[in-house]
């Protein structure tokens, strides 16, 4: 009965803890959004050069 009980508030522990740093990450983006590069690389060939390029918004996907 009691393991239900910490399971129960372990659990909702450890959601607010992830959306906490979910949103921190988002507000650290958001502070340094002028700092960051207009264009990103998103994909190397083989010898490591870049081959596609994307926009800045792209960095919100990473979160996902």
């Amino acid at each position: 009965m009691w393991n239900k009980k910490i399971i129960g508030i372990f659990g909702s522990l450890i959601e607010v803890l992830a959306l906490c740093g979910l949103l921190l990450h988002i507000l650290i983006l958001l502070g340094a959004w002028n700092l960051l590069p207009e264009s990103i690389p998103i994909h190397f060939d083989f010898a490591g050069r870049v081959d596609a390029w994307d926009i800045k918004p792209t960095y919100f996907c990473c979160l996902a």
